[in-house]
């Protein structure tokens, strides 16, 4: 079964009521690199309350897909990896060590893209209040309830995975009434691609036009995962 979530990693669910400026809490680090074997299979986060009270928190692993747009899906991922522990209650201004293992297979044939995800349960841990008999039981009461949810980057790595970027196809066409570029990009390697400092050269009828990073806003900094296909579209 696929879930969809949002592409930003920090999530609110608000309810109504007053609103705290705390984020409650944070995972650190957000992303990291696993090895399929050895010591770098298993690794550490430390979630650190920025909170007044007690807090419950959860984590999970969902493997990430992407589509042509960059748009991600999601796969619960629970037989892959070994979270203790998975539930944690982070104290007032502490911090909690949660250690992650990877147990899925020891010999994958290409870099494997997940998301860790961490997020508040709605659990009331404070104490009940004591009725004040001065104030009216009819008075209503607002009360807002952030949620929290981060979804950090985690890939298992094996050894000498690279990356192999082909450009599949490019076609001028409209974009929003003006003239512009699709490209498709396809890694066809072993490991996920990142555009960085990236340049175009088209040529056509003998003539080449240069497009510099500056001009390709949307590819700059982009992620190709492995066996996966990316679009991008730009002015011309």
């Amino acid at each position: 079964m696929k879930m969809k979530f949002p592409k930003f990693p920090l999530i609110f669910f608000l309810l109504l009521g007053n609103i705290q400026p705390s984020f409650a809490f944070k995972i650190e680090p957000i992303s990291r690199i696993f090895t399929p074997t050895g010591s770098e299979s298993t690794q550490s986060y430390d979630l650190v309350s920025d909170k007044p009270e007690s807090q419950a928190v959860e984590m999970s692993v969902v493997k990430r897909e992407m589509d042509l747009d960059g748009n991600e899906t999601y796969i619960p991922a629970d037989d892959d990896f070994l979270i203790y522990p998975p539930q944690v209650i982070l104290k007032a201004g502490t911090t909690q060590t949660v250690r992650v293992t990877w147990v899925g297979e020891p010999d994958p044939k290409q870099e494997l893209a997940y998301r860790l995800v961490s997020q508040q349960i709605p659990i009331n841990l404070k104490k009940p209040e004591v009725n004040n008999p001065t104030t009216p039981l009819t008075t209503p009461k607002a009360q807002v309830e952030i949620l929290i949810k981060y979804m950090g980057s985690l890939y298992v790595r094996p050894a000498d995975v690279q990356p192999k970027v082909v450009l599949e196809s490019i076609i001028a066409q409209t974009d929003k009434g003006k003239p512009a570029i699709a490209m498709i990009l396809d890694n066809q390697g072993s490991g996920r691609a990142s555009l960085a400092n990236y340049s175009l050269n088209l040529t056509s009828a003998g003539k080449t036009v240069i497009l510099k990073p500056d001009q390709l806003k949307e590819v700059t900094n982009q992620n190709i995962l492995a066996n996966h296909k990316r679009r991008f579209i730009f002015p011309h």
